[in-house]
Order: C-alpha cells, then structure tokens, then sequence
C-alpha cells in the first residue's frame, strides 16, 4: 500500500477537485490518485491490468459528484469503468469507438476524440 511519500508525479494531465478531495491523472505513471484537501494520498483509483475493473490505456477521467463516483476512460480497452471515491470498482462499460476524453454534460456523458 502506498503512502504519501510513495507518490512521486512526473507527468500530471487533470486534476479534478470535489469537496476536500483531489483526484490526479498522471499519464505517464498511467494511475489516476486520489488526495485529501492537504496533499495526504489517501488511494489510488483502480489498476493497470486487463481485467474487470483494470485499464489497459488511462486516458481521461470525470467525476460522478452526484453519486460520489469517479469514472475513467480506458481508449485501448474501449471501456468506461467507474469506482466509488475509496477506489473499488464498481462496473464497466464497453464502448464502440477509441475515444481520448469524457466529460459530464447534465446526467450522462460525453466521449470525444
């Protein structure tokens, strides 16, 4: 299990912030980390890997504050999977296209090139 001193990040893409969470998207790491408000890391958000609840290719991700949910992009892989806010996956969904983003427009959401 990491702790805040195992984190080092080299190549930050997206940081969202809900409520006194941080969740940082370091491509080049391929991981998506979750932080408290005062830079402790508190997890990481799901797993390179190719099963359920993995991701081969971390593109982007959005966050679900509605339902404290945090949903990530897999291009390679074609899927979206979603976690809750302490990182166990909570299902997944195939997609149809390689898409690069996701976004969140009202209560569904938007997958782009």
């Amino acid at each position: 299990m990491l702790d805040e001193k195992d984190v080092l990040l080299s190549d930050v893409n997206k940081i969202e912030i809900v409520d006194s969470l941080l969740f940082i998207l370091d491509l080049k790491d391929q991981s998506l980390y979750e932080f408290d408000i005062d830079g402790n890391y508190l997890c990481t958000i799901g797993r390179k890997g190719q099963g359920p609840g993995e991701y081969v290719s971390l593109s982007d991700f959005a966050i679900d504050d509605k339902s404290n949910r945090v949903v990530v992009l897999d291009r390679n892989a074609r899927k979206i999977i979603s976690y809750d806010f302490m990182g166990n996956h909570i299902n997944e969904y195939h997609i149809d296209m390689m898409a690069m983003k996701i976004g969140r427009i009202g209560d569904g959401w938007a997958i782009y090139t």
